[in-house]
């Protein structure tokens, strides 16, 4: 018997997370390359950064200069994968000490990162797997935005004097630069994870950090007089717990390294270069942003600066501010018992990775549980959550019954073409027909496809006969596979979506998609195209005759 018995061992499949997350930070001190993971390294190289792998090994004869060799091993603007936040602190060691210098000092954001306490979060809420993305903290705000070599270093050489008492108009962002994908060693920012195809989030908590105000003050504490001196016996507490704070002579001096920000124009400026970014060359991804703070002499604490959402309100009446789509606003931030402050876009992030594979990326995280020890902060009031609500369009956190949770995904605008329903926005119409589509789980679900739709066309790169079946089988296959998943109405897969060839040039393949989504969509149209050899995938505009791809 034994002699007739073979076996053949077969490797597990790789288990792929279903929305993929990346983040943006500071991570200051050591890096431990010996740390990283061959499995790290191999999805590096399945992303297209072979070539970084290579260069963090000593190599003989490298092709590279010294100074571009020492930002790729000190891993500086690469992207690296993690699978549990205890790989950040293997292979960043330093990263969660306070005594490193993280180039941005405030009373409310302390000294201390933000991007190692997301990371947990992240992790903590459900997430799967997120990419890093480490930035110097000596390039500030333009490191963090998308950015060529060339582009970084001219915005870094033309910066303002850091002069703590000075202010600024954000110039030391820098001009928008003209990305290449195909070159991801010339990436800085933002755009240096772009040309990873799964991720779906991004968000920059180190970002929201650097905005806050360096002299913006706390609550403002009761002040009571010291005791008279008198004579006690060794060994007394003198505490009264009446003291709060100590007076101004004997606080030492705070230091910033960058002016404070000129909000809310720097704000406005980061939200929609950022926006616009992400509809040129990732309409598939979803940025989280948390809304700046601002001292409220009224409230006598900080609050949201109120500017800023009347800036955004304004902006997106029109088709200018269509790109806002693509960023889900957040408030409050996050305090608890370990930090001052904190960023909720790793609980938001991790929270949503985790409803994205349970119950599909078209499911909302709204009203559920998030699981931190913290709690919102500025609280905020049901008028305020009403009035962010409609408008610009925010998703707030509350507590209710001593759990955190997010009140709504809410968009500032539709996730709609602009030409669908900036017409009635302009002309002050009944825009509340379009609540429906002010919701971040629209976006997500559109990106779903998107990927899908993209990774599918990579299946298919050499299949260009018009007559072969098998574009048709496939979407037939991924359509069936929504349908079992829930995302689709109608008792049989059939009465949930519809495909058709679509009106194309000759030599041009394409395929239109109907869908109707079970919530809270009423109908999607996409349109699949291969067009001189690429496939390609996009929303397709409602208009006669048109056809045409809208990103």
């Amino acid at each position: 018997m034994a002699g007739r018995v073979t076996l053949t061992p077969r490797p597990t499949r790789r288990r792929e997370p279903v929305l993929v997350a990346a983040m943006l930070g500071h991570l200051p001190g050591r890096v431990r390359l010996e740390r990283l993971r061959p499995a790290a390294r191999a999805l590096m190289r399945e992303v297209g950064l072979g070539e970084v792998v290579d260069q963090l090994e000593p190599l003989a004869q490298p092709r590279l200069s010294p100074a571009e060799l020492d930002r790729i091993r000190a891993l500086a603007h690469v992207p690296v994968p993690l699978a549990a936040s205890a790989e950040l602190d293997d292979i960043f060691p330093d990263a969660r000490d306070d005594r490193q210098p993280t180039g941005h000092r405030s009373l409310l954001a302390g000294t201390r990162a933000w991007l190692p306490q997301a990371v947990d979060d992240f992790f903590v809420n459900g997430g799967e797997r997120l990419w890093i993305l480490r930035v110097p903290s000596d390039e500030g705000r333009a490191g963090f935005l998308p950015q060529t070599a060339a582009g970084l270093a001219s915005a870094l050489a033309a910066a303002p004097a850091r002069d703590p008492g000075a202010t600024t108009r954000c110039d030391e962002l820098g001009p928008t630069a003209a990305l290449d994908l195909t070159r991801p060693l010339d990436l800085r920012g933002l755009a240096a994870v772009l040309p990873i195809p799964e991720v779906g989030l991004i968000a920059a908590p180190d970002l929201e950090r650097l905005l806050i105000p360096a002299r913006l003050p706390d609550i403002a504490r009761v002040r009571v007089e010291n005791a008279a001196p008198r004579f006690v016996p060794c060994g007394t507490s003198l505490d009264d717990d009446h003291r709060e704070r100590r007076r101004d002579s004997e606080m030492p001096a705070r230091v910033a390294d960058q002016p404070d920000a000129n909000e809310p124009a720097c704000s406005l400026a980061v939200i929609g270069r950022i926006a616009a970014t992400l509809a040129a060359w990732r309409p598939d991804c979803q940025y989280l942003h948390t809304l700046p703070l601002a001292y409220s002499a009224a409230a006598g604490q900080p609050a949201l600066h109120p500017a800023v959402t009347s800036g955004l309100a304004a902006v997106r009446g029109g088709r200018a501010g269509a790109p806002l789509k693509r960023v889900q606003l957040l408030w409050p931030y996050l305090r608890g018992p370990r930090f001052a402050l904190a960023s909720p876009v790793g609980v938001i992030a991790g929270r949503t990775a985790a409803v994205a594979r349970a119950e599909g990326p078209w499911r909302s995280v709204a009203g559920r549980a998030l699981s931190t020890d913290a709690a919102p902060w500025p609280p905020v009031g049901l008028r305020t959550v009403e009035a962010l609500w409609a408008s610009p369009g925010v998703g707030v956190l509350v507590q209710r019954r001593g759990r955190v949770e997010l009140e709504d995904e809410r968009l500032a605008v539709p996730a709609l073409h602009a030409d669908d329903w900036a017409p009635a926005w302009g002309d002050a119409g009944d825009i509340r027909r379009y609540d429906g589509y002010r919701a971040g789980e629209v976006v997500r679900f559109i990106g779903f496809l998107l990927r899908r739709l993209r990774a599918l066309g990579e299946r298919l790169v050499f299949d260009l006969d018009a007559r072969d079946p098998r574009p048709r089988l496939l979407l037939d296959d991924l359509c069936r596979g929504l349908h079992a998943a829930g995302a689709l109405r109608g008792a049989l897969p059939e009465e949930g979506y519809r495909l058709r060839e679509g009106v194309a040039a000759p030599g041009v393949i394409a395929w239109d998609i109907e869908l109707a989504p079970a919530f809270p969509i009423d109908r999607l149209r996409l349109s699949f195209v291969n067009r001189d050899g690429e496939w390609q995938a996009g929303l397709l505009q409602e208009r006669v005759g048109s056809g045409v791809l809208n990103g």
